[in-house]
């Protein structure tokens, strides 16, 4: 039997570059289990002779999130490991070496599921159809509370997290005893798992054998814990005084500074902090935004974004309105919605002549172009009213290349979260 080829040190674009067959588990893409990629891990795999994996509890673009016992102390811990070659840098962490590379590890507490994954599974916030769902009120009060705290926190030492969404807010909680029985119930098994096969047929070194979904810990949350939820993940987080040039917040909770490639800073945080707000009081995404492709087309996704921002809380300042560079496309001399056709050639003029889709009017998934999208105002006690004096998804005002919004201790003080 030949030998097999290494795999490419990226994930395939093309089909025929794939090396399995389609797995249809809802987890990571198993062609990125490849030299640089993902570290193949399977139940009862012992790590740094101490841990040992018992069950999967998530994964990322970068990494992989495992529930794991210390053999040593004798306690349950959160097992993240990261792609190969991974330039983070945290405590208690340690090296893995594997057919892929060099890992990364790092142990933490075990965190519970994310709020979507809560809101999914509670029969508690089941408002209607099976599908409508939200938070209730006290739920979502004190996970906005919570998530206050932590920006507080990394505030106060200077820190921007800048990668702040639903998937990296996760709930506490409590396990038992590592003595008692509990382990059983935590463990997964190879057969919940779907074999992860290549299509000719042979084993693949750089892969596992089998591909497990993510199985929260959704069963052990307790409402009775303080606090009920904390900020994860600093991958992403910098210090204030030394900004990147960009970030990976995800497309719909930008910020109009970092749609315009402008300075960052703790601002971001409370952007993204405001649009979390509306989403889990209301149930839906304030903005409905593509993903970025990295390519040209974005600029027409970042169009539709600020056309987005513009009609569903303020006029952009002059400041960033003079940045948009196509504005005058979509809005006229005194700000009036400008109509527009569904295509227009592309404004770089191109010789080709090339045809670009340009965004339409703002249409949010559940609401029509001609709705009304309700305010947060209408819902929940008059929330939008009492957050009025220092709306936290305030666009700000630009002051000396940086925007200025309210901070976390203030918005703390907003009585609605002692009510």
């Amino acid at each position: 039997m030949s030998p097999l080829k290494t795999p490419a040190n990226k994930d395939p674009e093309r089909e025929r570059d794939f090396r399995f067959r389609t797995n249809g588990t809802a987890c990571e893409w198993g062609e990125s289990y490849h030299p640089g990629g993902f570290h193949p891990v399977h139940l009862q795999d012992i790590f740094n002779n101490r841990y040992r994996v018992i069950r999967k509890l998530g994964y990322g673009s970068f990494s992989t999130a495992w529930l794991a016992i210390d053999l040593r102390s004798s306690r349950y811990v959160a097992l993240k490991i990261a792609t190969a070659n991974s330039q983070e840098a945290f405590l208690d962490s340690f090296d893995h070496h594997g057919p892929n590379g060099t890992h990364l590890c790092l142990v933490f507490e075990v965190m519970g599921p994310t709020p979507n994954s809560v809101m999914r599974l509670s029969p508690e916030c089941q408002i209607g159809e099976p599908w409508e769902r939200r938070l209730p009120k006290q739920w979502a009060k004190r996970i906005l509370q919570d998530i206050l705290l932590g920006l507080h926190f990394l505030d106060a030492n200077g820190i921007v997290h800048g990668d702040l969404h639903l998937g990296n807010i996760l709930f506490t909680i409590t396990l038992s005893d590592i003595e008692s029985d509990l382990p059983k119930t935590l463990q997964q098994r190879p057969n919940q798992a779907v074999p992860l096969r290549r299509l000719d047929g042979k084993i693949d070194p750089w892969a596992p054998k089998y591909l497990l979904e993510p199985n929260s810990l959704y069963d052990y949350i307790s409402f009775e814990l303080d606090p009920l939820v904390k900020i994860i993940d600093l991958g992403s987080a910098f210090l204030e005084d030394s900004p990147p040039r960009t970030t990976v917040t995800p497309a719909a909770l930008r910020a109009p500074e970092v749609i315009q490639n402008g300075r960052l800073g703790r601002g971001l945080d409370i952007w993204s902090f405001g649009c979390l707000v509306f989403e889990l009081i209301i149930g839906y995404p304030l903005f409905n935004i593509e993903r970025l492709e990295g390519n040209r087309f974005d600029e027409t996704t970042n169009d539709e974004h600020l056309i987005q921002v513009t009609e569903m809380l303020q006029p952009l300042p002059d400041a960033l309105l003079n940045k948009w560079r196509r504005a005058s496309s979509y809005y006229g001399p005194n700000g009036e919605r400008l109509d527009i056709q569904d295509e227009v050639y592309n404004s770089d003029g191109g010789s080709n002549g090339e045809r670009l889709k340009h965004p339409r009017r703002s249409i949010r998934r559940g609401w029509s172009s001609t709705e009304q999208i309700p305010a947060s105002s209408q819902c929940y006690d008059s929330l939008e009213e009492r957050f009025r004096a220092v709306k936290p998804a305030d666009i700000g005002e630009r002051e000396e290349e940086e925007i200025r919004r309210a901070s976390a201790a203030e918005l703390l003080q907003q009585a609605w979260f002692n009510e």
